[in-house]
């Protein structure tokens, strides 16, 4: 029973190394799929602003629980990664101003109050229960839009299946290593709607084809 945990270990640990290594570069094809054509064409805002509302909850919480530093070490480049996304799309959409830099600070203080246990525990525990509402509004909303415009536009398929890729590798983490239920509901719905998202890209991206032949 010890080697079989032991296997299972390295097996978690190796998946979690991959998943940090290829989240290293998560949003950087959508960055550049911005910044190539300066447009935000069929992304939503929204659904950037709570996804890294998502994120930061996800990781205050793993943090402050303790939890082996390779079951969620990529969220400390996603949420940077989101920050600067977030701010690419205001610029393009000229909604880069400095209501938007005080809301950004106040972000910043209240993700270090969780980061660093100032606000109760509470809190951050019942943040986190409501993680999965804010992952599937997140998604969703991205998912609807692309739905109505029927046009991939600037949205990249390349970063939607790195982070179906994440959210699998980390279903089998949280379910085998940290067994945190909570963590695990949240990694599912993610990895549903992030593959369901790339099906629609797929989809999408080979409609126009099919219409020329």
């Amino acid at each position: 029973m010890a080697e079989i945990s032991s296997a299972v270990d390295a097996l978690c640990n190796f998946l979690s190394l991959t998943c940090v290594v290829t989240c290293l570069m998560l949003k950087l094809p959508q960055m550049l799929a911005i910044l190539k054509s300066k447009s935000t064409q069929s992304l939503s805002l929204v659904s950037v602003l709570v996804e890294e509302c998502a994120y930061s909850v996800i990781l205050s919480y793993n943090f402050t629980k303790g939890y082996p530093l390779p079951t969620y070490f990529e969220y400390t480049f996603l949420v940077f990664q989101d920050l600067i996304l977030i701010s690419l799309m205001l610029h393009y959409n000229r909604k880069l101003s400095i209501q938007t830099l005080f809301y950004f600070i106040i972000y910043f203080v209240f993700f270090l109050c969780l980061v660093n246990g100032v606000l109760p525990e509470l809190i951050l525990n019942t943040a986190m229960r409501g993680v999965t509402g804010l992952t599937m509004f997140s998604k969703g909303t991205q998912i609807n839009t692309l739905y109505q415009r029927k046009e991939p536009g600037q949205i990249s398929q390349t970063s939607w299946t790195i982070a179906a890729y994440g959210a699998l590798v980390r279903m089998l983490t949280s379910s085998l290593q940290t067994r945190d239920a909570v963590v695990f509901i949240n990694n599912t719905v993610s990895a549903s709607m992030n593959i369901t998202m790339v099906g629609m890209l797929i989809y999408y991206k080979q409609k126009p084809k099919a219409k020329l032949n």
